[in-house]
C-alpha cells in the first residue's frame, strides 16, 4: 500500500543471470505424466547394509538420505488444523521404516482417560501388499490390507514400544517397533514394520529382495481443543470417489529403489611431500585400517600417513554417522621415483557448507573430460556442469545461488569412474 513498484515472486527464473522477467532461459521445467495424481507412486530407498534409524521419536541423521512426502490433502469436507505435516520412509531386508513430522498450530493432548481413541489426535498407517490395488477392501475387510494406528498413552506423551498390530478381522500379526515424542504444539511419530509379517491375500509375505511397488496411505486424525470432531489430513485417499476412510482404492504407492548415491563415503586423499594422508570424515571416532588385508592394529585414527616405502592396497573401516558398519573400496598406491602415486585423485571441495558458491579443485596425473553433477538424496541431477582437466591440478568456483538449501551429493565422473562427496548448502 502506497509503493508505486511492483515486486516479484517467482518459482525459478531468479534473474541472477541479467535476464529480463520473460525471459525463460533460466526457467524451471515440468514434465507431463499419466499417472493419476491419487495413485502418484514415491520412492522409499534402501539403507546399505548395517544401517537402521533408532526408533525414538527423534530425527537421526540416517533421515537425510530420504524423501521428505508432505501429507497436505484433507479427507472429503473436513479441514484440519496442521500448520506442516511430512512423512519419510526408508527400509532394509528386514523392516520399513517411516517417521512422521506434525506441526500443530491447535493441539489438543492425545488421549485422556474417557476419551474416545478414535477422536483424538493420532496418526494411521496403511499398507496394501495385494497385487490388485484396485479391490474395493481395506484392513477391516481384506487380507493384505494393514492399518497400523498405536494410541498415544494415558496422559504421557512419549514412548518406545514394540507391539503387535493386527489386519482387521483377518487377525494377521504385524509387529511393530514405535516411538513417539510430544514438543506441544508438534509431534513426532517413528516405526519399524516387520517386511516378513507383511501377507498378501495369498499369504505368502513381502520378500525384501523382491519388492517392486506396494500400495501406501497415511491419514492424521487431528482434533483441537474444545472440539469434539476429528478432521483428517491424509497423503492421496481424499475420499472424492465415495470410498471410506479406510479403503485403500484411491490410495498412493511407495516404490522399493536403490539410492546409488548413497554409498560408503570415500576416503580423501591429500598429498604432502613424498606422503600421501587418507582421511575419512565420517563424524565417529572409531576406524580399522588395513594394508593388504591386514589390520593394522595401532592406527584407530580417521587419517592416516602412507609413506613411498608401503605402496599397495589400503582399506578402512568404520561406523558412520548414520551408524552404518561397513569397508571402503581398496585404494591402490605405488612408489614411483621416490614418491608415492594413488589410484584414486584427489579431490577437494571446500567451503562446508557453501553458501553462495564452493570451490572445487582435482589432482591427477592424468587428463580428461569432468561431470560434475549436484544430485539431491532421491538422485536427482539438481545442476551439471562439464570440465575439461588438460594440466596435473585443475580447479573451479561452483556457481549454487539457485540451489536451494539443504544437503546434497556432489558426483564427480571422471576417466569412467565416479566419485561422490557431501555439500551443504545454506
Amino acid at each position: 500500500m502506497g509503493d508505486a513498484g511492483r515486486r516479484f515472486a517467482v518459482w525459478k527464473n531468479t534473474g541472477e543471470n541479467g535476464y529480463s522477467w520473460d525471459n525463460m532461459d533460466d526457467c524451471g521445467e515440468v514434465a507431463f505424466s499419466n499417472e493419476e495424481i491419487s495413485s502418484t507412486s514415491t520412492s522409499v530407498y534402501k539403507l546399505q547394509d548395517g544401517c537402521a534409524p533408532v526408533i525414538d521419536g527423534t530425527k537421526d541423521a540416517i533421515w537425510e538420505f530420504a524423501d521428505v512426502n508432505y501429507i497436505n490433502r484433507h479427507f472429503r469436507y473436513e479441514n484440519p488444523s496442521l500448520n506442516k505435516a511430512t512423512w519419510q520412509a526408508v527400509w532394509n531386508d528386514t523392516s520399513i521404516f517411516l517417521i512422521v513430522s506434525v506441526e500443530d498450530n491447535n493441539f489438543s493432548p492425545s488421549w485422556i482417560s474417557g476419551d474416545v481413541d478414535w477422536m483424538s489426535d493420532k496418526l494411521e498407517i496403511y499398507f496394501d501388499v495385494n497385487n490388485n490395488l484396485k479391490d474395493g477392501g481395506g484392513p477391516a475387510s481384506t487380507a493384505g490390507h494393514y492399518q497400523i494406528a498405536p494410541n498415544f498413552s494415558d496422559n504421557t506423551y512419549q514412548d518406545n514400544a514394540s507391539f503387535p498390530m493386527y489386519s482387521g478381522q483377518h487377525g494377521q500379526l504385524v509387529a511393530v517397533a514405535y516411538a513417539y515424542k510430544v514438543n506441544a504444539p508438534n509431534y513426532i511419530f517413528e516405526y519399524a514394520v516387520n517386511i516378513a509379517d507383511l501377507l498378501g491375500t495369498d499369504g505368502i509375505s513381502l520378500d525384501p529382495h523382491n519388492i517392486d511397488m506396494i500400495g501406501f496411505d497415511i491419514c492424521i486424525v487431528d482434533r483441537d481443543a474444545g472440539e469434539n470432531i476429528r478432521k483428517r489430513a491424509i497423503w492421496r485417499n481424499t475420499g472424492a470417489r465415495d470410498e471410506c476412510w479406510y479403503n485403500m482404492d484411491d490410495c498412493g504407492r511407495i516404490k522399493f529403489s536403490t539410492n546409488t548415491v548413497v554409498e560408503f563415503p570415500r576416503p580423501e586423499i591429500r598429498l604432502k611431500g613424498e606422503n600421501i594422508l587418507i582421511c575419512l570424515d565420517s563424524g565417529r571416532n572409531s576406524y580399522n585400517w588395513y594394508y593388504e588385508n591386514q589390520l593394522l592394529t595401532e592406527e584407530l585414527k580417521q587419517f592416516y600417513w602412507i609413506t613411498s616405502g608401503f605402496s599397495g592396497n589400503y582399506y578402512v573401516a568404520t561406523e558412520n554417522q548414520y551408524g552404518c558398519k561397513m569397508k571402503s573400496n581398496p585404494f591402490s598406491f605405488t612408489a614411483k621415483s621416490g614418491t608415492l602415486k594413488s589410484s584414486e585423485p584427489y579431490i577437494g571441495i571446500y567451503p562446508v557448507p557453501a553458501k553462495g558458491d564452493f570451490m572445487f579443485e582435482m589432482a591427477d596425473e592424468n587428463s580428461g573430460r569432468i561431470i560434475l553433477n549436484i544430485r539431491d538424496f532421491s538422485g536427482q541431477i539438481i545442476k551439471s556442469l562439464l570440465l575439461e582437466k588438460d594440466a596435473e591440478y585443475i580447479s573451479g568456483k561452483i556457481d549454487v545461488h539457485n540451489i536451494s538449501k539443504g544437503v546434497y551429493i556432489i558426483e564427480i565422473v571422471y576417466n569412467n569412474k565416479a566419485y561422490f562427496k557431501r555439500v551443504l548448502i545454506n
